[in-house]
């Protein structure tokens, strides 16, 4: 067994190379065309998701660094709202809105 998969049959149509594939090779080839754009849309969304994570990593960093204590009033965290004034506020709604996959 050599391990070399068989060649294509290829000739010239009209001046130009073609390759002739049977059915059956052709639908291989057309269903792992369709397994790789479905695995690159795939790795594209998890790319975008890292992005958004390392975003707001960056940010968790930077509040964290200010070393400011979170000043908003234990009734304001619990009716779900953020102030605009209040960085932890701000961060924390981010986070719900564009950290979630």
């Amino acid at each position: 067994m050599s391990g070399h998969a068989p060649q294509p049959t290829r000739m010239r149509l009209n001046g130009r190379e073609i390759v002739l594939l049977s059915q059956e090779e052709y639908q291989r080839l057309d269903a792992s065309r369709r397994q790789v754009g479905a695995q690159h849309t795939r790795l594209r969304k998890a790319h975008q998701q890292f992005e958004t994570l390392e975003n707001l990593l960056t940010q968790a960093r930077a509040l964290l660094a200010t070393r400011e204590p979170h000043t908003c009033s234990p009734s304001h965290v619990e009716q779900d709202t953020t102030t605009a004034d209040c960085p932890a506020c701000r961060f924390l709604a981010r986070c719900q809105d564009e950290g979630r996959p």
